[in-house]
């Protein structure tokens, strides 16, 4: 079990068990957990690498009952000893989330994931979940200082939040933003075009989302650069340590990026394109709303920190 907090650094996890897939284009899933009508159960999938599949772990079946999905101290995309793979690690997402209510690492360090080499970290957004994304390096190896990018096959962010929901959070929230070793915090840094993207799709804007107190684009440190967007060959179009875009109604409330209180800032720095990417539909929906709480520098495009 790795013992290491965010402030720490590296994941020291001595994983065991290696479970490899050979997916040829077939939708070949590692995990896959449905319900048909079932009472509400509880599964953690915790201590496994995962790699050669479409979706590691991917969830299915009805919005109710909920199931509570765990998922702890796993490396999804690399190999067991969180290094990178010479071929894709799996061609779909890490984790796909869908109605079900899933928690993904947590503020213990023994719960904290590695999530690289995918198309995607994790795929979540659907109004019936509630999401939890904490503690976790996405994009990154195990010591949380070289990249493994997701989304070199796809252009997909290192974490792609498909709607905008009120039961999503990245990162902390409340006390336990000025928690002694920041247990929460993800590194989302070396994907391969985005970050963190939220694709906003009609009708979706029900807002509500925290992103707070995480390092994008940096190394576990928070002082060297582990820019998103790949440079080598030339960024995507639209590179950036977060990504906006869509066309949803207004939201109520507005989502939240950063905050004012300590530990809430997120540190946006380093990232080959804006420190933030908005598509002029989604700011002006409302979908951002009024917090940009963030600390941003050294950004692309000219050092500028949002762009719109």
């Amino acid at each position: 079990m790795n013992t290491n907090t965010p402030d720490a650094g590296a994941l020291n996890t001595k994983l065991m068990i290696e479970l490899v897939g050979a997916d040829t284009g077939f939708s070949i899933n590692g995990f896959t957990y449905a319900r048909c009508g079932a009472p509400t159960i509880a599964i953690t999938v915790q201590g496994v690498a995962m790699h050669g599949f479409s979706d590691a772990i991917v969830g299915g079946g009805l919005s109710t009952p909920k199931a509570q999905i765990n998922i702890y101290g796993c490396f999804l995309g690399t190999k067991i000893d969180g290094t990178s793979l010479p071929t894709l690690g799996n061609t779909g997402a890490a984790i796909r989330v869908d109605n079900d209510n899933v928690q993904i690492g947590g503020i213990q360090p023994w719960q904290r994931n590695l999530l690289s080499g995918n198309s995607t970290g994790v795929l979540a957004g659907s109004p019936n979940s509630t999401v939890i994304v904490e503690g976790n390096l996405i994009g990154t190896d195990a010591t949380g200082a070289l990249a493994i990018p997701n989304g070199t096959n796809s252009n997909w962010p290192g974490l792609l939040l498909n709607a905008n929901f009120p039961g999503l959070r990245i990162g902390c929230t409340g006390a336990g933003c000025t928690a002694p070793g920041h247990p929460s915090r993800n590194v989302i840094s070396g994907n391969h075009n985005v970050g963190l993207g939220i694709w906003d799709g009609p009708a979706q804007g029900t807002g509500g989302i925290q992103i707070k107190g995480n390092y994008i684009g940096t190394d576990w440190s928070g002082t060297q650069p582990l820019p998103n967007g790949d440079a080598v060959g030339g960024c995507p179009t639209y590179c950036a340590g977060i990504q906006l875009t869509g066309s949803s109604s207004v939201a109520t409330p507005a989502s939240i990026i950063g905050g004012s209180n300590p530990g809430e800032a997120n540190l946006i720095a380093f990232n080959n394109g804006a420190g933030i990417i908005s598509s002029p539909q989604y700011n002006a929906n409302g979908a951002i709303g009024a917090s940009f709480d963030s600390i941003i520098f050294n950004n692309g495009f000219d050092g500028c920190p949002v762009l719109f």
